[in-house]
C-alpha cells in the first residue's frame, strides 16, 4: 500500500516538472522576440540616419554668392603695384592698383633694372582702399593736396622730410567724429616743430601751371570746409614703421 505521502509526491512532482518546461519555453521565446524587436529597433534608426545624412550631403546651398572679386595684396613695394609713367630719372605714381588698406610708398623704384626717383604729384587716392599711408625714407616733400579724396586717417612720415604743411594735413579725415587722425613722425617733436609749417595758398591767379591751378581749386575747397585744426590729430613722435597701428 502507497503511503499518503508517496502519493502526493507522485501526483505533485510531474506537475511541477511540466510547470518549469512551459516556463522555460515561453520565457526563451519573449526573449527572443524583445531582442528582435531592439534589432529591429536599432535597424531602423541607422536607416534613419543614413537617409538624413544623404538628405543634408545632397541639399544645394540656398542661397548663391555674387561679387567674389581677385584680391590683390600688394602693399606699393614695387613700381607695378602703380599705375605710372616714367620721364627721364622720374617715375610719377598716378594710383594704387592693390586692395590692401595699408600702402607702403618708396622715394625709388626700379623699373627694368634702373632706379627712378618717386613723384608723387600725379598721385591720386580716390580710387583704392588705403586707410594707413607709410611713407619711407628718402623723402623729403610731397605735395600739399596729396590726400586730397582719400580715406587715408593715418600717416607715417620719415625724418628726411624738410617740410609738412598743417594743409597736407587738413585733407586727412578721421572715420567719425569720436576718432581723430593718427600722425606717426620718426623724428623728435622738436624737429616735428621746425618743418611743420602754416601753408599760404597761390591764388588761381598767381599759378602757373595745370598742377598749381588745380591745387590752388582744391586748398581753397578744402579751406572751406575749414581748413586745419590741430584737435582732430594725434601726434607720435619717435616712432618707427613697427608702431603705426
Amino acid at each position: 500500500m502507497i503511503s499518503p505521502l508517496r502519493k502526493f509526491i507522485n501526483t505533485v512532482l510531474p506537475l511541477f516538472i511540466i510547470i518549469e518546461f512551459c516556463v522555460a519555453i515561453f520565457g526563451n521565446h519573449n526573449n527572443l522576440e524583445t531582442k528582435n524587436n531592439a534589432t529591429k529597433i536599432s535597424e531602423n534608426k541607422s536607416k534613419s540616419k543614413s537617409k538624413s545624412k544623404s538628405k543634408s550631403s545632397s541639399t544645394p546651398p540656398k542661397k548663391g554668392v555674387t561679387g567674389i572679386d581677385v584680391v590683390n595684396r600688394s602693399t606699393g613695394s614695387k613700381a607695378s603695384d602703380f599705375e605710372y609713367e616714367l620721364n627721364g630719372s622720374i617715375i610719377r605714381i598716378k594710383r594704387f592698383k592693390g586692395s590692401n588698406t595699408s600702402l607702403h610708398l618708396y622715394s625709388k623704384y626700379k623699373v627694368d633694372k634702373k632706379t627712378y626717383t618717386t613723384d608723387l604729384s600725379d598721385m591720386d587716392f580716390g580710387f583704392n582702399k588705403a586707410k594707413t599711408v607709410i611713407l619711407h625714407s628718402g623723402f623729403k616733400t610731397i605735395p600739399t593736396n596729396l590726400f586730397n579724396s582719400s580715406d587715408v586717417t593715418t600717416v607715417y612720415f620719415p625724418n628726411t622730410m624738410t617740410q609738412i604743411y598743417d594743409y597736407c594735413l587738413s585733407y586727412i579725415h578721421a572715420d567719425d567724429d569720436k576718432s581723430k587722425v593718427k600722425i606717426y613722425y620718426q623724428g623728435s617733436q622738436n624737429q616735428w616743430n621746425k618743418i611743420f609749417a602754416e601753408y599760404h595758398r597761390k591764388s588761381f591767379k598767381e599759378a602757373k601751371t595745370a598742377y598749381e591751378k588745380g591745387a590752388s581749386i582744391a586748398d581753397k575747397l578744402n579751406e572751406m570746409m575749414g581748413g586745419y585744426d590741430s584737435s582732430k590729430y594725434e601726434f607720435y613722435f619717435n616712432a618707427s614703421e613697427s608702431d603705426v597701428k
